[in-house]
């Protein structure tokens, strides 16, 4: 599938504004594309059936439902940029006695790891604690910067506050 077949651009006669047209996409548009699906791994339930839903919290994003979010997110990166921003990324994952010294008792919400050295990691809760930890390992002063980055909290859905 190419960005032109998800994504058509049209020319607005009246304020020569690009306008977008987001068309819906069939099983048919993707088995014609070059989409190839990942290998199902889990746990075979009664009959050997594997289920095949997203972990709670958790969703896949379309072709066209991506061709949205890169928009979005590029606006985004060019609105920062323009004020003078520079972006940053942290790891997804921390050691946990960072994040636990932050969150104290939120740290039932963190998803916790063990690597094959036995050290304890854990997924990022949000983006403060890895800033702090990158502005004091390269014992920054002043740094204007933005981060956009998945974050991952062991917490009930809440639509309210936009974790879906």
């Amino acid at each position: 599938i190419t960005l032109k077949r998800i994504v058509p651009k049209v020319i607005s006669p009246l304020s020569n504004q690009i306008i977008y047209r987001l068309p819906v996409m069939t099983k048919k548009d993707l088995s014609d594309s070059n989409v190839i699906s990942p290998p199902v791994k889990g746990k075979a339930k009664e009959g050997g059936k594997i289920s095949l839903k997203c972990p709670k919290g958790m969703r896949d994003y379309t072709p066209a439902q991506m061709a949205v979010r890169q928009m979005v997110f590029d606006k985004i990166h060019k609105c920062f940029r323009k004020h003078g921003a520079v972006q940053i990324d942290t790891p997804v994952m921390e050691l946990k006695e960072i994040l636990t010294g932050k969150y104290g008792e939120d740290s039932k919400l963190i998803y916790e790891l063990e690597d094959q050295g036995g050290e304890i990691l854990a997924l990022r809760y949000d983006l403060t604690v890895p800033f702090a930890r990158y502005v004091a390992s390269k014992k920054l002063q002043n740094i204007k910067r933005y981060q956009i980055a998945r974050v991952y909290r062991r917490d009930n859905i809440s639509i309210a506050k936009g974790r879906f």
